[in-house]
């Protein structure tokens, strides 16, 4: 799962980033709530900072999470559909299972939002996280 802001610039600021295989993650769909929790891997985190001027930031903030990884600590994103207004969808369900959502919360800021499976197709997932947002 990613979801970044806003939608329509050229660079969104990214909020939660997901990550590929193998990354370990597991997406929780309750009735009030959609939780992804996954897994800290500080070389993704830091890898986009590893800039000439970004190095000493960059080796920072891999120490921290580094430390943080150590005592079992763990990344999460936890969406409330409830609150969210879905301006556009997109799916694709031929080589694994995707949606796409670009929404907007009550105070008008705008985000998108992409669920994906990769290890094969899930329509029963889909079908989930388009019902939390009133899709079907």
């Amino acid at each position: 799962m990613h979801v970044w802001t806003p939608w329509r610039r050229v660079r969104p600021k990214v909020i939660f980033l997901g990550f590929n295989p193998p990354a370990s993650s597991r997406l929780y769909i309750t009735s009030q709530r959609i939780v992804l929790i996954r897994d800290i891997d500080a070389w993704r985190e830091v890898a986009g900072e590893m800039t000439p001027l970004g190095m000493p930031t960059a080796i920072a903030k891999q120490a921290k999470l580094k430390a943080l990884k150590e005592h079992g600590v763990r990344a999460y994103c936890a969406l409330i559909p409830g609150t969210f207004r879905v301006a556009e969808s997109r799916k694709n369900t031929k080589r694994g299972s995707w949606i796409q959502l670009h929404v907007e919360d009550s105070k008008g800021e705008r985000y998108a939002l992409s669920f994906w499976k990769t290890d094969g197709k899930d329509d029963k997932t889909l079908s989930a996280i388009q019902a939390r947002f009133g899709l079907e």
